[in-house]
């Protein structure tokens, strides 16, 4: 069973991707949404996220940013870690990220930290003070840094800062207008259907049950209903996990087991003869909507049939 307090791994991965994708998030993160004077640059490269100066060290953030300035010299090295939950761990390693990439790079470093529950960005920000006397510039970015609020801007130019707005405060907001308004910038945004439908199938898995079933009365397709947009269709039919997955689940009840089975295939889940005999035998579109949807963000076939334990 997911936890709904920790992130699943796929919403790890995405905030990570969307570093990969849009690296000025990480810089306007920095300077619009903590202050921090960020130095002047031409451009951003994402580089080798390993800070190993020594192979047997384990020293892989999840992302490494790299600010140049006219010259291509580096300026400004920043790795990137998506922390979920505590780990002490991150005490002694966090430091280690920041001397290595500025020993690497030769040049300013500094160490950004996306939490996205607050309890745990605010721990984080507790590691900013080393053995109790010197602090290191480590950055830390929680739900409270970034309001549940986007204006025409952001949404029309930076699509993948809403992702990461709609995935910091999907749990926290009841509000559907701000989740459909992300959910309309990755429509009319240059991101590929597939990637961006993946995008939006992660915020509704982080999203409170009763939040995410209200998005989908307005799409149109609760309770085993066919959406009638193209963009419904497309992200409730296809399933897409990972970009692979096509195809469209149609109303019958046939249709919406093969379309779990596939979205598992996809995603490398094998569910056991009982576990599909289970999917293909069910008559309860609703249930199997509730599978479909978790089939998605599932980590084991095994999660797919369980309620998460506050609901």
């Amino acid at each position: 069973m997911l936890s709904r307090r920790g992130m699943p791994t796929h919403e790890h991965e995405v905030i990570a991707e969307l570093l990969s994708e849009a690296p000025e998030i990480a810089v306007d993160l920095l300077s619009k949404n903590l202050g921090v004077s960020v130095p002047a640059h031409s451009r951003i490269e994402v580089v080798d996220s390993n800070l190993s100066l020594t192979a047997p060290l384990t020293s892989l953030a999840d992302r490494v940013l790299v600010l140049r300035d006219d010259l291509d010299r580096p300026v400004f090295a920043l790795p990137v870690e998506v922390q979920r939950q505590r780990d002490e761990r991150k005490r002694w390693r966090w430091p280690l990220f920041y001397a290595q990439a500025r020993a690497q790079y030769e040049c300013a470093a500094g160490l950004l930290v996306i939490a996205p529950d607050n309890s745990v960005a605010d721990w984080a920000r507790s590691l900013r003070r080393v053995d109790g006397q010197h602090d290191w510039p480590l950055y830390v970015v929680g739900p409270e840094q970034v309001p549940p609020t986007l204006d025409g801007e952001t949404l029309r130019d930076h699509p993948q800062f809403a992702v990461l707005a709609g995935l910091l405060h999907a749990q926290d907001t009841g509000d559907v207008a701000f989740l459909t308004l992300i959910r309309d910038a990755l429509r009319r945004s240059s991101i590929e259907l597939d990637r961006s439908g993946y995008y939006w199938d992660v915020i509704l898995g982080a999203a409170a049950e009763d939040v995410r079933r209200r998005v989908e009365q307005e799409m149109g397709f609760l309770d085993g209903k066919v959406p009638v947009s193209d963009w419904g269709k497309h992200w409730h039919g296809a399933g897409v996990a990972e970009g692979r997955v096509e195809g469209r689940v149609e109303g019958r009840v046939e249709g919406r087991a093969e379309a779990i089975l596939e979205v598992l295939a996809a995603r490398a889940l094998t569910p056991t003869p009982e576990q599909r005999a289970r999917i293909l035998a069910s008559d309860d579109v609703t249930l199997q909507a509730a599978w479909l949807r978790r089939a998605i963000t599932a980590a084991t076939v095994d999660a797919i049939f369980t309620v998460d334990s506050d609901h």
